[in-house]
C-alpha cells in the first residue's frame, strides 16, 4: 500500500517491463486453430470463431497474426471461452473464405503491456489525466461518506428504471454519486451488473459522462447490455449517445444496433455506406478480373488503373468514416470498452469522463485501474470481488507479484480491513444473492464471505428443476469420492499439467447425464491438461459443442445451472503448488459459485485429508462438502451414460479382460504402444500376444524392457514412471491395467479415438515425431512432411536426404529448387524412426548424435550409455 499523494509510476513501469521481458523471451506463441467460421463483418474487419485443443490465456485485445496456408493477416483476440477463440481479422487484398478448416495463430501478448507502460508515463506529464484521483484510488487513508438513497430512487424513477434494486444496491449507487472513490464488493449472484448499469443510468441523468471499462470483452458486453435494457426507450440510446466501442462478443447486443458505432453511422449517414458497399464490391470484382490468366496486356493495364482508382476512393471514404467515428465517441454520454481498448485507443484516452466505472476489477492489473481512474474528472468506482480470481502474470519477480498479481482492493487496503472485520467507509457490499441454491451458497458464505451473504427468498424455487435432476435428484450438493477407484494423477509431458483419466470420465458422465435432462451444465477443473482431456471425451461422445469445459480462470464472471468440479488430484502425487497456495481459496470459490441449482465435486477424499493440512483452503473446502453434501462412493460403471457406454468398459474379470485385450492387439493394423512399469511383472499372455503380431505392426515399448524379445519392438522413453500399465492399439483403442502387480486387477478399455490420441501425446507413448497425433501415412496423404518441420524455406516442398562428396545432406525435392542444408542430429532421429531402424544390440530406437571429434552425425542407441549400439549415416541414405 502507498502513502497518500504518492503515485509509484516508476515502480509499476518497472514491473511491466519485467513482465514484457519475460513474455518476449518466449518469442510469442504459435497455436493450431481449426473449424474457423466467419461470424460477422464489421467495417474493414471480419470476426471468426475457431476451435482449439487447449485454452488460450491472453488478454482480450492481444495482437495476433493468422496464417492460412501461405496467406497471413493481422488482427486481435476478441475473446476466448473454453476451447473456442474469437478473432477480429483485418483482411487484405485477398478475402478470407467463409470457413477456414485450419490455420496457425501467432500471438504477441507484450504489445498491450508496452502500451500500458506508455500510458503510465503520460499520467505523470499530461494535464488531461487526473493524477490526484488515481493516487487517491490506492491510498488507504481515503475516506467516503454515505449517499442519499432517496435521491437515487428519484433519479432512477425519472430515467424509467426497469430493474428493481434492493437496499444494498441502492446504497452502493448513492455512495458512488456522493464520493470520488468507491469500492463495490459484489459476491456471486448479488446483482453487480444491475447495480453498475443503474449507476451509469443515474450518472447520465445527472448530466455526467461515463466510461465503463473491464478487463474482458464479455464483461463489457454484459455491462453495456444491462444499460441498453434499462435505457432502451431513452433518446440517449436512439441518438447514439450510448456506445459500445470495439467489436462485441455477446449476441444479445445485436438487438441494439444503435449501441454500436458503425450502427449509428449507418443510420446517420446511409449514403456514405451505400458508397462504401458499392466501392468494396467493385474492388473485389476488379481483383477477380485481374487474376484471369487469359487477359490481354491492354485489358490488364485498364483493370489495373481502375483498381487503383477504386482503392483510392475506398481509402478516402474509410478515412472520412473514421473521423465521423471519432466525433461520435467524443460526443457520447456513456461509453463502454475494454481496459486494453482504452489504453491503445486514441478516441478513449484522448478525452476525460466525469465518472469511470471499472468492472471485474479483481482480475485487472493495478496499473490498468490506475490508468482508468486517471481518465475520470470527478469519480471512480471499482466493481468486483476480491474473494475471486486475481490478475494473471507470468514472471515470478517480486515487483511483478506486487503490481500485476494483486488486485486494486488489496493495494488500497480494502481487503485487509475486511479480513480484520474493520469498517471501510469506501466499501459498499452487495449482500443479497439471487443465483445459488441456499445450500450451495452456504458453503462460500461460511468459508469466504464471513456469513455476510443473504439468499433471496425465491431463489430455492427458481432453481428447483435443476436440483431435481440426476445424479442424486433433490440434492444441490453432491460429492463423488473416487478413492476406491485407486485412480492416478498423471502429468502431461510437455507442460507438466496434471490429468486424471478416471475423474475425467466421471466428470464427462455427470455432465452428459445433466445435459440429457436439458440442463445447462459446465465442467470446471484447475488444470489445462484435464480440461483438454475431458473436452476430447465429450468430442468422442458427440457433445463437443454442448458442454463448456474450462479451467477455473475461464469461468469467472459466468454461471451455469449445474457445475461439475473435477479436482483431479489423487494417488501418490504431491499436491500442486497451485492448490497449496492461499489463492486456492479464490479458485474453489469461483468453482462453486458458478452453479445455480447443482454443484457436483469429484475428488479423492482420503488424498485431500492425507496431503493437505487442516488450515489450508482446499482442505477446508472439501471438509465443508464432506459434512454438507450428499456423498457418493460408487464405481465408474454406475455412471456410464448413453454416449459413453459403448466407448468405455471397466472389466473386473481378469481372464475375460486379458482375452479381450489380446483380441484387440491381434486386430491391430498399424501399431501397438505399450507402457509397463519397470518394477512390475508383465502378464505372459500379453507378451505372447505381442510376439504373434504381424511384422507390419510397429510396437513401441516404454517403461519396461521386458518386451524386448518381441521382434519389432522399439524401446522408447524409458525414464517415465507411471504406476499403471497402458496399451494403445492403432491410436483408436486404449487399455489401462490399473494394478499391474495384482493378478486380479480390473482393466479399463477406452474406444475413443480423440481421447486416445490425446493420451498418447500426454504420456509420450510413441516417438516425438508422432506427438502431433498423425500417422506417417496420414501426413503423407495430406501433403505434409512426415518428419516434422523439414520443409524448404524457399518453395515449401519437403526436404530429403541426399548423398554428396562429403556425406549426407538435405536437399529440396521441388522440381525447380536447388535449396540444400546440412543434416542435423534431430533430422537423423526423425528419419531413422520413419524408416524403423533399430539398435543392432538391444532393438531400441536410434537417435542422431554429433561426434565430438569430427562433428559428423551418426546414429546412437537411445539407451546410451546403458547400450553403446550405433549405426552410420549410410543406413539412412
Amino acid at each position: 500500500m502507498i502513502e497518500q499523494n504518492v503515485l509509484p509510476i516508476n515502480s509499476m513501469q518497472h514491473a511491466l517491463q519485467l513482465e514484457i521481458d519475460y513474455v518476449k523471451q518466449s518469442g510469442g506463441s504459435k497455436y493450431t486453430v481449426v473449424d474457423g467460421t466467419r461470424l460477422a463483418r464489421t467495417g474493414d474487419n471480419s470476426i471468426y470463431s475457431f476451435a482449439t485443443d487447449r485454452e488460450l490465456r491472453f488478454p482480450d485485445g492481444t495482437r495476433i497474426s493468422l496464417k492460412v496456408k501461405r496467406d497471413e493477416c493481422a488482427g486481435s483476440i476478441l475473446t476466448s471461452d473454453g476451447f473456442t477463440v474469437i478473432l477480429v481479422l483485418r483482411e487484405g487484398e485477398k478475402e478470407l473464405a467463409e470457413t477456414i478448416p485450419m490455420a496457425m495463430l501467432h500471438t504477441a501478448p507484450w504489445f498491450l503491456l508496452e502500451e500500458l507502460k506508455a500510458r503510465l508515463n503520460e499520467i505523470g506529464v499530461s494535464p488531461i489525466y487526473n493524477r490526484k484521483l488515481a493516487t487517491r484510488l490506492i491510498s488507504p487513508s481515503t475516506t467516503a461518506m454515505p449517499g442519499d438513497i432517496t435521491a437515487v430512487r428519484r433519479l432512477l424513477r425519472n430515467s424509467r428504471q426497469k430493474v428493481p434494486l434492493n437496499d444494498h444496491q441502492l446504497a452502493a449507487i448513492a455512495q458512488i454519486l456522493s464520493n470520488d472513490v468507491t469500492f463495490v464488493w459484489g459476491p456471486p449472484g448479488t446483482g453487480k451488473t444491475a447495480t453498475l448499469a443503474s449507476t451509469a443510468t443515474a450518472l447520465a441523468a445527472m448530466g455526467q459522462t461515463v466510461l465503463i471499462v473491464a478487463h474482458s470483452n464479455v464483461a463489457v458486453d454484459v455491462a453495456m447490455g444491462g444499460i441498453a435494457r434499462q435505457l432502451e426507450d431513452s433518446t440517449l440510446l436512439h441518438d447514439g449517445k450510448i456506445l459500445r466501442v470495439g467489436p462485441y462478443y455477446l449476441e444479445e447486443l445485436a438487438q441494439y444496433p444503435m449501441l454500436n458505432v458503425r450502427g449509428v453511422l449507418r443510420v446517420q449517414y446511409p449514403e456514405k455506406f451505400l458508397q462504401l458497399d458499392w466501392l468494396e464490391k467493385n474492388r473485389k470484382e476488379l481483383i477477380a478480373q485481374s487474376r484471369k490468366e487469359s487477359l490481354k496486356a491492354e485489358d490488364r493495364n485498364h483493370i489495373s488503373h481502375a483498381l487503383e482508382r477504386a482503392t483510392n476512393l475506398l481509402k478516402a471514404v474509410k478515412e472520412n468514416l473514421k473521423e465521423l467515428e471519432k466525433q461520435l465517441i467524443a460526443q457520447a454520454v456513456i461509453v463502454g470498452c475494454t481496459l486494453s481498448k482504452a489504453t491503445i485507443g486514441e478516441d478513449i484516452r484522448g478525452r476525460q469522463f466525469d465518472a469511470v466505472l471499472i468492472d471485474e476489477a479483481s482480475m485487472a492489473y493495478i496499473p490498468h485501474c490506475i490508468f482508468g481512474a486517471a481518465l475520470a474528472r470527478q469519480r471512480v468506482a471499482i466493481f468486483g470481488d476480491f474473494r475471486q480470481l486475481a490478475p494473471i502474470a507470468q514472471s515470478d519477480r517480486p515487483s511483478v507479484a506486487t503490481w500485476l498479481k494483486r488486485d486494486v482492493f488489496e493495494e488500497a487496503g480494502v481487503t485487509e480491513r475486511v479480513n480484520r472485520n474493520q469498517p471501510d467507509s469506501r466499501l459498499a457490499m452487495l449482500a443479497t444473492q439471487y443465483r445459488m441454491h441456499p445450500n450451495i451458497a452456504a458453503v462460500p458464505n461460511r468459508l469466504y464471505y464471513g456469513g455476510r451473504l443473504q439468499t433471496e427468498q425465491g431463489t430455492r424455487e427458481r432453481v428447483r428443476s435443476i436440483t431435481q435432476a440426476k445424479p442424486q435428484p433433490q440434492q444441490p450438493l453432491v460429492l463423488f469420492d473416487i478413492g476406491r477407484l485407486k485412480s492416478q494423477t498423471l502429468r502431461e509431458k510437455q507442460s507438466n499439467s496434471r490429468f486424471n483419466i478416471f475423474s475425467a470420465l466421471l466428470a464427462a458422465a455427470n455432465a452428459i447425464m445433466l445435459h440429457d435432462q436439458q440442463q445447462q451444465v459446465g465442467i470446471v477443473t484447475p488444470f489445462n491438461a484435464q480440461s483438454r482431456l475431458i473436452n476430447a471425451m465429450l468430442h468422442d461422445a458427440g457433445y463437443k459443442r454442448d458442454i463448456v469445459v474450462a479451467t477455473v480462470h475461464r469461468y469467472q464472471g459466468s454461471e451455469r445451472g449445474a457445475i461439475v468440479f473435477d479436482f483431479v488430484e489423487s494417488g501418490s502425487t504431491k499436491p500442486s503448488l497451485l492448490l497449496k497456495s492461499a489463492d486456492s481459496a479464490r479458485l474453489t470459490n469461483v468453482a462453486i459459485s458458478r452453479a445455480k441449482g447443482k454443484f457436483i465435486a469429484i475428488t479423492d477424499v482420503d488424498y485431500v485429508q492425507r496431503r493437505y493440512r487442516t488450515d489450508t483452503p482446499v482442505r477446508a473446502f472439501f471438509e465443508e462438502l464432506r459434512q454438507h453434501a450428499d456423498k457418493q462412493t460408487g464405481l465408474l460403471e454406475q455412471l456410464l451414460v448413453e454416449g459413453l457406454t459403448e466407448r468405455v468398459q471397466l472389466i473386473a474379470d481378469e481372464s475375460k479382460s486379458l482375452k479381450s485385450l489380446a483380441a484387440d492387439i491381434r486386430a491391430a493394423k498399424r501399431e501397438v504402444s505399450v507402457y509397463w512399469p519397470a518394477d512390475s511383472a508383465a502378464p505372459s499372455k500379453l507378451i505372447h500376444t505381442l510376439q504373434s503380431c504381424p511384422s507390419a505392426v510397429t510396437i513401441h515399448i516404454s517403461g519396461s524392457d521386458k518386451f524386448l524379445d518381441v521382434n519389432q519392438a522399439i524401446q522408447w522413453d524409458v525414464k517415465r514412471r507411471i504406476a499403471i500399465g497402458i496399451i494403445s492399439i492403432d491410436r483408436k483403442c486404449l487399455w489401462m491395467v490399473l494394478s499391474p502387480d495384482n493378478t486380479k486387477t480390473a482393466l479399463l478399455r477406452l474406444q475413443m479415438p480423440q481421447t486416445v490420441k490425446l493420451l498418447i501425446a500426454f504420456l509420450s507413448l510413441i516417438p516425438d515425431r508422432e506427438v502431433q497425433n498423425k500417422s506417417t501415412e496420414e501426413l503423407i496423404e495430406t501433403g505434409q512432411n512426415p518428419i516434422g518441420a523439414m520443409n524448404c524455406p524457399n518453395c515449401g516442398s519437403q526436404l530429403w536426404l541426399r548423398n554428396g562428396r562429403y556425406g549426407g545432406y538435405l536437399g529440396c525435392t521441388g522440381s525447380n529448387c536447388n535449396y540444400t542444408r546440412p543434416i542435423r542430429a534431430r533430422d537423423a532421429t526423425q528419419i531413422a524412426d520413419l524408416m524403423q531402424l533399430r539398435c543392432p544390440k538391444c532393438g531400441s530406437q536410434l537417435r542422431g548424435r554429433k561426434a565430438r571429434d569430427s562433428g559428423r552425425i551418426f546414429l546412437s542407441c537411445a539407451r546410451y550409455p546403458d547400450c553403446n549400439g550405433s549405426k552410420s549415416m549410410k543406413h539412412l541414405i
